[in-house]
């Protein structure tokens, strides 16, 4: 997983790097989509490299095998319903929006939510690491070690996404005036911050997901995609059509209260066999921390200073220092034991 989890920022770095060079010098938009093409081909290509370097080009050939089908197809049809679902319930408020919006409102939106979708790139790397990791330890049938290293990659979200969720809201302001102008810059603010919000509610969520995969049970967020269509789907067209834009991005906030609900409340009682009310006070404290730092660093700092881009920065790097220190006092044991292993790799060697 390591090589696949560097291939994907190396990915994300190079396609992200290459797109603002272009944009510097002028490229059209034909140019830059090209790009964005020729780029997630090449990490493809790495992939099929990095796959046969490791099993063989034999491993790649397509073959047919329905003792594999009959194996699988139960848990498969469940996470590819719940893959397309999903998809739904990311793109709806989009649709939505390029329907009961002007199409330059759309448009806006649009770069808001692939602005803050990209702080999710080390989500999806723990995730794809964690669920073979708790596959393993499930499958060993060693429920402590499964237990301990659920709340390690657990703590590491919930605190570890914080700064980069927040950096996307105190970034927004100087890079939307300066792409836009002031005035969009202020439309997009609000959107924004629900963006960030309900993209991080995702984050807490992902692991949790994953020890539901790993147990056997991708049921439970199947039928969490399917009952969202009926609740929260109308609930989204309402909030888009009598708020706007920050209806659409609060209605990314609105899903994840839903999945909050029904999906944890189970995941807890059927998978973790422990109080839902334990899982809501954890993210609670991690979401109290970011507030009491970040938050009172906007009031202090930013607010005063004009949302000027010194003013963000100083406010941000003065945030993050603060929420670093509580988070180190906040996590668990077992991500701390696993912080004072890495410290002599990152301590520079004394001679």
């Amino acid at each position: 997983m390591a090589l696949n989890n560097v291939i994907d920022v190396v990915a994300a770095a190079v396609q992200q790097g290459g797109t603002l060079v272009l944009l510097l010098v002028g490229g059209h938009v034909y140019v830059v989509a090209a790009w964005i093409s020729t780029s997630a081909l090449l990490s493809v290509v790495a992939y099929i490299l990095v796959a046969a370097r490791l099993f063989g080009w034999e491993a790649l050939m397509p073959s047919f095998s329905m003792e594999v089908i009959r194996r699988n197809v139960a848990f498969t049809s469940r996470t590819m319903v719940t893959s397309v679902l999903s998809l739904v319930h990311v793109q709806a408020a989009q649709v939505i929006v390029s329907k009961l919006l002007p199409i330059a409102t759309f448009g806006l939106y649009g770069f808001a939510t692939s602005t803050v979708n990209r702080a999710t790139i080390v989500t999806g790397a723990v995730a794809q690491a964690a669920l073979p990791s708790l596959s393993n330890l499930h499958r060993s049938g060693d429920r402590g070690a499964l237990l301990i290293q659920y709340r390690k990659l657990q703590d590491a979200l919930c605190y570890g996404t914080v700064p980069l969720f927040t950096g996307v809201i105190f970034a927004a302001l100087p890079v939307y005036r300066y792409v836009f102008n002031p005035a969009s810059a202020w439309l997009l603010m609000i959107p924004t911050a629900w963006l960030c919000l309900g993209y991080y509610m995702s984050a807490t969520v992902v692991i949790p997901y994953m020890l539901s995969l790993a147990v056997g049970r991708p049921d439970i967020m199947m039928k969490t995609t399917v009952l969202a269509l009926l609740f929260v789907l109308p609930v989204t067209a309402a909030l888009i059509y009598w708020f706007g834009l920050p209806g659409a991005g609060f209605s990314w906030v609105f899903y994840h209260s839903f999945v909050y609900v029904y999906m944890i409340r189970r995941i807890c009682n059927e998978c973790l066999e422990m109080p839902a009310t334990g899982w809501y006070g954890h993210v609670a404290k991690a979401a109290a921390c970011a507030l009491g730092t970040y938050g009172l660093a906007w009031v202090a700092i930013a607010v005063p200073g004009g949302y000027s881009l010194v003013a963000m920065v100083v406010a941000y790097a003065i945030a993050t220092l603060g929420f670093g220190a509580l988070a180190l006092f906040m996590i668990g044991p077992e991500l701390k034991i696993t912080l004072r292993r890495l410290q002599p790799l990152v301590r520079p060697t004394r001679v």
